[in-house]
């Protein structure tokens, strides 16, 4: 399977057609079909659901399309890495993140150094604390932010100076709207709806340590 391959298959995935995903790529459609068909070959599973008027990716095709993003993504960040040959200070710095106030430190920082490196190219991925250790793992990325407890014999980490705060939302005719705040007894009794995102619905509650909730119940 060669690196090639792989950026044909997410320009038939991005414009759900092979004619004019030969287009953009300029190659023959006949050149990028058998292409196509080759890939399907030596994975042995159909990756298109082929029509007279579209190529939509199969469920196989869903999943191998965020394997060859990742994997994409990969082998460029390391080509980038020995490209250059200057005495200049270049390349890409890929950064991920769960949703918080703190990525303010981090565009500010950015802000600061675009000016002066004007070569660093600055990549940003969103995320849930889980996805974003593991793509750290995988080398996809370069630092993440993140709530929670880590391995501190495995990464290196820096506590930023402020948190994040989480609240509720409600209507207003709920016996919780007025409250000045919300307790963890008051929070346990509540019938709420999380984002999934929260893996294992676990809530960060500022002043406290990680509070599970019961989504099932």
């Amino acid at each position: 399977m060669e690196f090639r391959t792989l950026k044909y298959f997410l320009a038939v995935a991005q414009e759900e057609s092979i004619t004019k995903a030969a287009n953009i790529l300029h190659i023959t459609q006949p050149t990028l079909s058998r292409q196509m068909n080759d890939l399907e070959e030596e994975l042995g599973t159909r990756l298109f659901v082929r029509t007279n008027r579209n190529t939509m990716l199969s469920e196989d095709g869903i999943v191998f399309k965020q394997r060859t993003i990742d994997l994409v993504n990969l082998m460029e960040k390391a080509e980038n890495e020995f490209k250059h040959d200057s005495g200049d200070i270049y390349g890409d710095i890929h950064i991920g993140s769960i949703e918080t106030e703190s990525m303010d430190i981090v565009i500010e920082t950015i802000r600061s150094l675009v000016c002066k490196y004007p070569g660093i190219k600055y990549h940003f991925y969103n995320g849930n604390s889980d996805e974003l250790i593991a793509r750290l793992d995988a080398g996809l990325l370069d630092f993440c932010l993140i709530f929670g407890r880590i391995n501190e014999e495995r990464y290196e980490k820096l506590t930023f100076p402020h948190g994040d705060s989480t609240g509720i939302l409600t209507v207003k005719d709920s016996p919780y709207a007025n409250l000045p705040g919300v307790t963890l007894t008051e929070l346990r009794k509540m019938k709420l709806i999380i984002s999934s995102r929260l893996t294992g619905g676990v809530v960060p509650i500022e002043g406290h340590h990680d509070v599970k909730i019961d989504l099932t119940s």
